[in-house]
């Protein structure tokens, strides 16, 4: 026998003896010397005395050019330990994202991280859902994707856009277009450049209910731009008083009117739009604040005043013999 060979009984060419026992490795059952029976050893040839198997494959992790069986060997891995076949490494820290802690290296740990794969150190969340802004596609939270919405950071699921800007009405900070800047435009959503306001109400005109003011609203009101808060109309022409140009209707403009309330149908001189009544009333001359000197003035007064009409063809000779009756027989200018 030979005293130099470490397998007396057994071949063992080369004399390999990987834990350096008196045991070569061909007559050697424990050839790692980790108390495991090298038939029933994940790595015969390594010490593994925990056996441990992180893939469950036949050999032990200790052993295993892949531990994590992910067709990835274990010296190029980026997660050794965990399976990562894309190798994905968002943050480029050289720690694959399946077993990175923080994958966007923003500070903030991906359990916590409402972006795990974008950087977002402040976690900025403006519609408060679980996704940070960074890495949301509708920060407004209005079921409208950012690419698409006229207001990505303000909720407008309708998309208003009264002035079709492409600007959103939720954060058009001019939203009927004309110029004015909402905060600034007494009619926000009318176009109204020049800002009218009759009634200085600080509602423009545009959009004012009431232009002028005087608590009737425009639809029904018989002046709509001058107030005439009684809604007098003498004439019952549909025009109030505050804004005809003739309250009696008697084709004399107020302006030249010097009875302008002359009782409806009555004739008048054109020249002054006075009847014959209002021109010698029973009171007394007009301008006086005497009575008549006697029936017979009075009637006298009426006489000429008609015979004036009839020279303008304003009545008739009829007409006047029927009004001079009637002043005949009046008490007027008696004592």
């Amino acid at each position: 026998m030979d005293s130099n060979d470490n397998c007396q009984l057994i071949p063992n060419l080369n004399q390999l003896n990987h834990d350096t026992d008196q045991f070569g490795d061909a007559c050697d059952t424990d050839d790692d010397n980790d108390l495991r029976l090298d038939v029933e050893d994940n790595c015969p040839l390594v010490y593994n005395y925990g056996q441990e198997n992180l893939d469950g494959d036949s050999m032990g992790d200790i052993c295993d050019p892949d531990d994590d069986n992910d067709g990835v060997e274990d010296l190029t891995d980026n997660c050794p330990v965990i399976p990562n076949t894309n190798q994905n490494d968002a943050d480029l820290d050289l720690i694959g994202d399946a077993c990175d802690s923080d994958d966007d290296n923003d500070s903030i740990a991906d359990i916590l991280d409402n972006c795990p794969l974008v950087h977002n150190t402040d976690q900025a969340n403006a519609d408060g859902d679980s996704l940070g802004d960074a890495c949301d596609v509708d920060l407004d939270g209005d079921t409208v994707s950012n690419e698409l919405d006229n207001c990505p950071t303000y909720p407008n699921p309708l998309q208003e856009d009264l002035d079709a800007d492409n600007i959103g009405d939720a954060c058009d900070i001019d939203i009927d277009g004309d110029g004015l800047k909402n905060i600034a435009d007494n009619c926000p959503v009318n176009i109204n450049p020049l800002q009218e306001d009759l009634d200085e109400d600080g509602i423009g005109d545009i959009c004012d209910v009431d232009i002028d003011g005087d608590s009737i609203s425009n639809d029904i009101d018989n002046c709509r731009i001058v107030a005439n808060p009684s809604q007098a109309d003498f004439d019952t022409d549909g025009l109030g008083d505050a804004c005809d140009s003739d309250d009696d209707n008697d084709n004399v403009a107020d302006a030249s009117d010097f009875c302008p309330a002359t009782a409806l149908g009555s004739i008048v001189d054109p020249s002054m739009g006075c009847s014959i009544a209002q021109l010698v009333p029973c009171e007394g001359p007009v301008g006086s604040s005497e009575a008549w000197k006697s029936h017979g003035q009075y009637v006298s007064t009426v006489a000429k005043t008609s015979e004036n009409f009839v020279e303008q063809e304003l009545i008739t000779e009829a007409e006047k013999d029927a009004i001079m009756s009637v002043a005949g027989s009046s008490s007027c200018g008696a004592k």
